[in-house]
């Protein structure tokens, strides 16, 4: 979707241009992420997202790849003739001969190593921060390169998007087609609890897909005005407009479909290799339970979630998006022209949102544009797509001092 309108003509062997009859707030930014690829890698392969070739990666960097040991080692071997080793702004970089990528999947395991001074930088989870960086470790880790220590960490504060986590909920299952159900799953979730049991009190509630301290987030969803809570009988209230009903005997609540009564069963998919998705999963669906909801975990994969999602074979799922940039392009994840060729897989449709995506394609004045996405921001929290669970608004970051470094 980053490319609708924009054609594509070859010079020659070397060169290439773009076209556009309309741009767009986003042309010059998307297509300068534009890369090149040689065709004879992929033109064969059926579903270039899924191929393999992307193991054996060519481009037009400085590096090449001399090696790669999934969940080990990347190695990088070093171009001598680069095209534009002698281009005046690349003179300073890429001088050296290899890098040598150490992969540490486990993040214990890589907290020991970064103690030793084996791993140069890392991020911290939040448990390690509370409870090593601040309290066990504390003689052996500094706050600033300045302490003589071996190692530092700190946390460094942003109001820029840094990424959020939520709750998936997939519009076209027939459960969640309806906005009444989402609202009263939204004030199921013990936002309370998952800060302070999963994340130690270090990160806040989401309210926004776009940095909930942004400007492109509405000002009341800035102040903490009307957000969810948990707040169960609000929750059994929209529920019941939906025809979901406490009966005599029945643990869950329950729901007349097609002359049938079915309770009300949600199946909850998340990353197994993640403590923090199966700490959340765990508690909700305690509260659940208490409200007449059976939340069934289902513990995946990593990369059998990741295909799931894509499928769209899902009722509810864990999901993080990755922090995006202060002038985000809301179409890719909420257009409803996304659902089949876009990453908007929980389906969501409203044209209202629609319009003012498209609106928002066409607006160059950034405060006109602001008032826009601050439109989106608002509409997306009211329908609930997704439940904005936690972002952070910080990087809990550790390092070696550069001079350490090898």
């Amino acid at each position: 979707t980053y490319y609708d309108g924009v054609t594509f003509t070859k010079i020659d062997n070397l060169k290439f241009k773009f076209h556009t009859d309309q741009p767009k707030y986003n042309t010059i930014e998307s297509l300068n992420n534009f890369f090149t690829f040689q065709k004879k890698q992929f033109v064969n392969e059926p579903d270039f997202n899924k191929s393999k070739e992307h193991l054996r990666p060519t481009g037009t960097g400085p590096f090449i790849v001399k090696s790669f040991s999934r969940d080990q080692t990347l190695v990088l071997e070093r171009i001598p003739n680069w095209w534009a080793k002698d281009l005046p702004q690349f003179r300073p970089q890429y001088n050296q001969d290899t890098w040598t990528y150490k992969i540490v999947p486990d993040a214990a395991l890589s907290y020991e190593k970064f103690l030793k001074g084996d791993v140069d930088m890392m991020t911290f989870t939040a448990d390690q921060f509370v409870n090593q960086v601040k309290k066990g470790d504390a003689d052996k880790i500094g706050t600033s390169p300045k302490d003589g220590k071996k190692v530092w960490g700190a946390k460094l504060p942003t109001d820029g998007p840094l990424g959020w986590s939520g709750i998936a909920l997939n519009a076209k299952t027939p459960l969640f087609s309806s906005v009444n159900t989402r609202r009263g799953i939204a004030y199921l979730v013990d936002y309370k609890s998952i800060i302070d049991k999963v994340y130690f009190g270090m990160i806040d509630q989401s309210v926004s897909p776009f940095g909930s301290n942004t400007e492109n987030t509405d000002p009341s969803l800035r102040a903490k005005k009307g957000l969810y809570t948990y707040d169960p009988a609000k929750a059994l209230e929209l529920f019941a407009k939906d025809g979901w009903k406490r009966e005599a005997g029945q643990p869950f609540l329950m729901k007349d479909v097609n002359g049938k009564k079915v309770p009300f069963h949600i199946a909850y998919k998340f990353g197994a290799s993640s403590p923090s998705a199966s700490k959340i999963g765990s508690i909700l669906k305690e509260v659940f339970k208490k409200s007449g909801v059976d939340l069934d975990l289902i513990a995946m994969d990593t990369t059998a979630l990741y295909k799931d999602f894509e499928d769209k074979n899902f009722e509810a799922m864990t999901m993080g998006w990755q922090g995006g940039t202060l002038t985000p392009d809301p179409k890719q994840v909420w257009s409803s022209e996304s659902i089949e060729q876009g990453s908007n897989k929980v389906s969501y449709s409203n044209p209202k949102v629609d319009a003012l995506i498209n609106k928002a394609d066409l607006e160059f004045d950034r405060k006109k544009r602001v008032k826009i996405m601050q439109e989106i921001s608002k509409a997306l929290y009211e329908d609930v797509p997704y439940v904005f669970l936690v972002e952070r608004h910080f990087v809990l970051q550790g390092t070696v001092p550069i001079s350490e470094m090898d």
